[in-house]
């Protein structure tokens, strides 16, 4: 009765993998290029509840943050100054003011007000992550550091509640450099650099205190985390073995500290893949592109997601429009929903924003 049972329960776990293989195997996404004016180029950064930030590049003229929203992704400028829009949540977006320095930047009521969160102390500082009330960057120390290198740790890792009263520096002096680049709830990651050093990713709690560098395997040389949903990070690291290759687009769980490298099959993309990495994630489905050479001395850039656990690969370049098909590409973010944006690059047409929407099944 007990060897019955067991084959019962293995046809069960064998069932479920096979459902969760065939789910991960059969992704399918429509891909659409956003509107924007004539004769405008633009990059998304970011999307939350289908509302996409980025930034916009109008003929003969500065870059400006723009936001998308609502069924048909209105297109809308957050500023008629020179801007950058990198985060995005339901009710605010973020970034950084920069006709003369670089200002961190909120936008609420897309662009009909504005607040600038620029903290006392700091030559320049921009916002890369939000979530809920919190807001995170870095900001550089003071204008010789533009200048002088080494001087006054170039580079700290920043977080606001919503007002530049509030700004944390989340920076150990230990280190000649921090940058914060997502946040959710109270954990914030990003990296750390040594003097002479290379990058570390790490996690704050709230205070440079709390700083915790991310695992990596002893083969690693160099680590960056890039974003976080709930218990799931996502990021690049590089080996030590491959000193002028890769990085390699990787995930890490809170639970544990587990560091994981995310598969990109050489047969299923069409050639050698020389990096990747991973920019976003939703705790279910991560984005990001990778670098795979189509020739001997040329390589070109493609979007990939990686879906369920044990992550499955899909090509994200496949579903591009037919009028961009087969362009060099990347994927910058996702939401709950695991709506993805990004942007497609080609020689003639400039930067094409683009959604990918999943195929409800």
């Amino acid at each position: 009765m007990q060897y019955n049972r067991s084959r019962a329960n293995m046809r069960s776990i064998a069932v479920w993998i096979g459902l969760l293989t065939l789910t991960a195997a059969q992704a399918q996404y429509t891909c659409e290029i956003l509107p924007l004016p004539e004769g405008f180029e633009s990059r998304p950064s970011a999307i939350a509840n289908g509302k996409v930030v980025g930034d916009a590049y109008p003929p003969g003229g500065n870059v400006r943050a723009c936001v998308w929203e609502g069924p048909n992704h209105t297109f809308r400028l957050l500023s008629s100054q020179q801007t950058h829009g990198f985060a995005v949540t339901v009710n605010m977006q973020g970034g950084a003011h920069i006709p003369n320095s670089s200002y961190a930047m909120l936008w609420l009521d897309n662009g009909r007000r504005s607040i600038q969160i620029h903290p006392s102390g700091f030559y320049q500082s921009a916002v890369f992550g939000m979530h809920e009330n919190s807001q995170v960057g870095s900001g550089v120390g003071n204008f010789l550091s533009t200048y002088v290198p080494f001087y006054n740790s170039q580079l700290h890792a920043l977080l606001w509640r919503g007002s530049a009263e509030s700004a944390v520096d989340l920076h150990l002096n230990i280190y000649e450099e921090s940058a914060a680049s997502a946040v959710w709830g109270q954990v914030q990651v990003g990296h750390v650099k040594e003097l002479y050093g290379s990058e570390m990713a790490v996690m704050w709690t709230g205070t440079a205190e709390s700083m915790r560098l991310l695992p990596v395997p002893l083969s690693v040389r160099r680590s960056l985390a890039h974003a976080i949903h709930a218990n799931t990070i996502v990021g690049e690291a590089a080996d030590r073995a491959n000193p002028v290759g890769g990085p390699w687009e990787v995930v890490w769980r809170i639970e544990g500290l587990r560091f994981q490298r995310l598969p990109i099959p050489p047969e299923v993309v069409g050639g050698e893949v020389d990096s990747g990495v991973a920019n976003g994630t939703n705790g279910e489905v991560h984005v990001g592109s990778y670098d795979v050479w189509v020739s001997c001395c040329y390589r070109e850039n493609f979007a990939a997601a990686w879906v369920g656990d044990p992550p499955q690969f899909v090509k994200l370049v496949d579903f591009l429009p037919e009028s961009i098909a087969g362009a060099s590409c990347t994927a910058t973010g996702i939401d709950e929903e695991g709506n993805i944006v990004g942007w497609a690059y080609t020689l003639l047409g400039g930067n094409y924003p683009l959604i990918w929407k999943p195929i409800k099944r």
